[in-house]
């Protein structure tokens, strides 16, 4: 979606795929399904981006701060513009919204799922993990669409560093005494 939502047709999708638009509405029918296997296939992507790079972080390096920066870089990345797109889209239009609500669902668990992963000791103790862990992908996410129109690395950097206390006191630090529970 280079050009944008509003200059995605199904005509230029097809002639960029090499496809007729008889072959693209056979296993697409309507450009909604189109948008919504698009986005489920850019979210598998990202979330694959998130495990690589969480595989990445290296033994007795921080988890919270690497984890961050991590969730922190992938929303950044251009290609998620498209994404955006599509939620502002379908604020405005309930059958795109009704089709992407089981897709965005989905991704949402799967991120989730890798935060437990990551903090297995956090997620065991901490009743709220979920909403916590939701709480800070919908910050990184909201961070990353503002910063589209306002771009502030300073202001980007303070951010980041206040979530990370955020989670520290949330997710890491919840015994007493000062003891971590980093896995």
């Amino acid at each position: 979606m280079r050009s944008g939502l509003a200059g995605t047709s199904t005509t230029a999708v097809s002639e960029r795929a090499g496809v007729s638009q008889g072959g693209l509405f056979k296993h697409f029918p309507t450009k909604t399904e189109l948008l919504c296997a698009a986005l489920e296939a850019l979210l598998a992507e990202l979330l694959e981006d998130f495990r690589r790079a969480y595989r990445g972080i290296a033994a007795g390096e921080d988890r919270v701060t690497a984890a961050l920066q991590v969730l922190w870089g992938v929303f950044r990345q251009p290609r998620l513009q498209a994404a955006f797109e599509l939620y502002a889209a379908a604020r405005t239009d309930p059958q795109l919204r009704a089709s992407l609500a089981p897709v965005l669902a989905s991704y949402r668990r799967e991120l989730r799922a890798e935060a437990r992963a990551l903090f297995p000791r956090s997620a065991l103790r901490n009743p709220h993990f979920d909403a916590v862990a939701q709480a800070v992908i919908d910050a990184a996410q909201g961070a990353a669409l503002g910063d589209l129109v306002l771009q502030d690395p300073e202001a980007q950097e303070q951010r980041l560093r206040q979530l990370e206390r955020w989670v520290r006191g949330e997710l890491v630090e919840e015994e007493r005494g000062g003891h971590s529970c980093r896995p």
